[in-house]
């Protein structure tokens, strides 16, 4: 959801003509709203930026592999039911 430009008017999209985006600041949105205007306006897109420490953990120690349910498709794969192209795939399971 955009903002309110320097102007204090509503910045929508659908009226943006041409728009600017600089890597240095990627909450803002430089715009025009005609090919005539001179000077870009400007409009904040995130005014507040929430800072989010996530610890992630490995899920498991070793592969899982294969359950002893699914081995028919590496006999599947063996009996060339399924293509041998996909063997890595169920290997890697």
């Amino acid at each position: 959801m955009l903002q309110k430009d320097d102007e204090n008017q509503l910045a929508k999209i659908g009226e943006m003509k041409i728009i600017k985006l600089l890597k240095n600041e990627p909450r803002v949105i430089y715009f025009k709203r005609s090919y005539s205007e001179e000077e870009y306006k400007k409009a904040v897109v995130i005014k507040r930026r929430r800072e989010i420490d996530v610890i992630v953990s490995k899920a498991y120690e070793d592969k899982p592999g294969i359950s002893e349910r699914k081995t028919d498709l590496m006999e599947l794969v063996e009996k060339n039911l399924i293509p041998r192209y996909y063997r890595s795939f169920f290997e890697a399971l």
